[in-house]
């Protein structure tokens, strides 16, 4: 179902997928927020839908995005971003998560050109602030 609301900020999930030995899961975005031209690496996740919880977003999210089936472990922060460029608002709720099972595939080549696992020092434009951002954040 689509928000019933127009004008009110949509419900997001931010996945933080780790494999265990201190990477996670990141993915070059192909549809930018920030900047066109600027290469963009994201963590997968995407809109909760109406009537659906959080957590079940992001196992679907995953599942969807890179066909991997995932176990929410915590909630590790939010955000609230507005890009009045894309007249888009979102609260956003990001999980950390480990890896159950699945076969790790870019299943919406529409949205990431690749997917790879990164530690997070590599990533500095997505981890610039991250102790601040999400302070529950704890990879294995």
């Amino acid at each position: 179902m689509d928000n019933p609301n127009d004008h009110a900020p949509r419900g997001c999930v931010g996945i933080f997928i780790h494999n265990g030995q201190g990477c996670i899961l990141v993915g070059d975005r192909l549809q930018k927020t920030v900047v066109e031209g600027v290469p963009e690496v994201a963590i997968p996740g995407g809109k909760i839908d109406f009537m659906e919880k959080a957590v079940d977003a992001a196992v679907r999210e995953s599942r969807e995005e890179t066909g991997l089936e995932i176990e929410i472990e915590r909630m590790v922060g939010y955000s609230d971003d507005i890009w009045r460029h894309l007249g888009a608002h979102c609260l956003t709720l990001f999980f950390q998560a480990r890896v159950i099972g699945g076969t790790l595939t870019v299943t919406e080549p529409d949205k990431f050109a690749r997917l790879r696992w990164e530690r997070p020092e590599d990533i500095k434009v997505l981890f610039a602030d991250a102790h601040l951002l999400f302070p529950n954040l704890r990879l294995p």
